[in-house]
């Protein structure tokens, strides 16, 4: 401010002074805009391996090439934007306040400075001062407001999506129920064989306190080239039921629920008839229900009526009796019908879920870092900027009879109340709209879901989105606020 208050003192125009300000920042932020809408074809492909592994990857349109370069145009006005209302503000201010006080003094701000008064809800002088001047200069300290706000809810917002599919729980979205042990069968000579040997093994075993068997095969649907196929499942829901988007289960020969990629794909809704042909012949379903589900590419359908040909698997969910050895259990069925998949429901959902869950760790890990970083420097910046801004009033506050430690309570008082306002509002939001937000994320991604509940760990989400992002900034800025020991009343001149 002074430098500027110097030029205008010096005959240069408003003009001169935004143009001088305007070509630094237009060559940096286009240079970095540009940069980063290059780069970003490079980085995408490593972000897109594990998820190309289990969904594949779409065909590249002209849009995905234009959108990088929109975005980095949309930054660069955003950033010029953002500099002519700065600009604005400097070209009103008096040169000669510019050259005395280092800043702008505004009408209003005075009249605030003169109704200020002792807040009585502190008793101490060094709290109540640092009340007030968070008060009077609101405007001024959002900037770190924001910056708390925005990391806390990029840490959160990853942190829940990665706590709630590592969950088992997470089974409801997976178009599966909750059970202790799946045995599977896929399709094999003299299936029907083992298949009763398996039936009878868990008809007898005293560890076994429920059972159902589910088959799955291939309908076939008429589309636009003629028939094709159709993925279902036929079982007894009543025991293991799986949460559903609309309507309900199937329980009578004639109804069908489908997956939700299904319902958008044939353009169904509750109530429909939906033929399937079945061993030559076409039944008629009637569509009573909705689910989510993101196996065997998400589309898939449940029914209860009895089919006995072209099976292409077998599954058994079984809930063990109480008192049970489970992981005896699973290794000793293992050994008998090694021709099965025996896995415990656990496992089951970290083979399905596996690579996707590590692939976001490694992504809430980075994030996590990079986050605090970022709040950890522009806590560092923000109150060293400060500082230098009121050298002058610390200076007479230490001249009054402050001490340096009662002035740091200040600063940490004013950045304490910034801080938690930021992070609260973080954390508050995300668990208000992370769910829609995450749910129509994925919805037009066309991973098969709508909806998510987050499965959230309490004491994780306080200590990874909350307590840390607070400490840090706080720590860095307790550091930072160590230089006060230098402010000297006699320096005032030559800062």
């Amino acid at each position: 401010m002074r430098e500027i208050g110097v030029l205008k003192a010096v005959g240069l125009s408003k003009r001169d002074v935004n143009s001088l300000y305007q070509l630094k920042y237009r060559i940096i932020a286009l240079v970095a805009c540009l940069l980063a809408a290059l780069a970003s074809f490079a980085l995408s492909k490593v972000f897109m391996n594990n998820v190309a592994l289990n969904f594949g990857l779409s065909r590249a349109t002209l849009l995905s090439y234009v959108l990088p370069f929109v975005a980095a145009g949309l930054i660069y006005l955003i950033v010029m934007f953002s500099l002519r209302q700065v600009l604005k503000i400097i070209s009103k201010m008096n040169v000669l306040s510019a050259l005395r006080e280092g800043r702008i003094l505004r009408p209003k701000d005075v009249r605030k400075q003169r109704s200020g008064r002792l807040s009585r809800l502190f008793k101490e002088p060094e709290t109540s001062l640092g009340w007030i001047d968070l008060k009077l200069h609101a405007k001024s300290w959002s900037v770190l407001f924001i910056v708390l706000f925005l990391c806390s809810t990029i840490i959160l917002i990853p942190y829940t999506l990665y706590s709630t599919m590592s969950s088992p729980d997470f089974s409801r979205f997976l178009g599966a129920s909750r059970n202790d042990v799946s045995v599977t069968i896929q399709y094999q000579p003299e299936l029907e064989g083992f298949v009763s040997s398996l039936r009878e093994a868990a008809k007898t075993d005293s560890d076994i306190e429920l059972v159902q068997e589910y088959r799955t095969f291939r309908g076939l649907v008429e589309g636009e080239n003629g028939w094709q196929g159709f993925l279902m499942e036929t079982g007894d829901y009543s025991d293991f039921p799986i949460e559903m988007t609309d309507g309900r289960l199937p329980t009578s020969d004639n109804e069908m629920a489908v997956s939700l990629l299904n319902q958008e794909k044939y353009g169904l809704s509750i109530g429909d008839i939906f033929p399937v042909k079945l061993d030559e012949t076409i039944v008629e379903f009637e569509m009573v229900g909705v689910y989510q589900d993101i196996t065997n590419g998400g589309y898939t359908a449940k029914v209860v009526r009895q089919v006995d040909r072209d099976i292409l698997a077998y599954s058994f969910y079984l809930n063990l009796a109480d008192g049970a050895d489970q992981s005896a259990f699973v290794q000793r069925w293992s050994e008998e019908f090694k021709e099965a998949k025996v896995l415990p429901f656990e496992e089951m959902v970290s083979q399905t879920l596996g690579t996707i869950t590590s692939s976001l760790l490694y992504a809430l890990m980075a994030v996590f870092v990079l986050s605090l970083l970022i709040i950890g420097l522009i806590a560092v910046l923000y109150i060293s900027l400060w500082m230098y801004k009121n050298y002058q009033e610390d200076a007479t506050l230490l001249a009054l009879g402050f001490t340096p430690a009662s002035i740091r309570r200040m600063y940490l008082v004013k950045s304490a109340v910034v801080i938690l306002a930021g992070v609260t509002l973080g954390a508050g939001l995300t668990l208000l709209l992370g769910e829609s937000l995450l749910g129509a994320v994925f919805s037009f991604l066309g991973f098969g879901l709508v909806k998510m509940h987050f499965i959230i760990q309490p004491l994780w989400f306080v200590l990874l989105g909350c307590l840390l992002p607070v400490t840090v900034a706080l720590g860095v800025i307790l550091i930072t606020t160590g230089k006060l020991e230098q402010v000297s009343i006699m320096n005032i001149g030559n800062v």
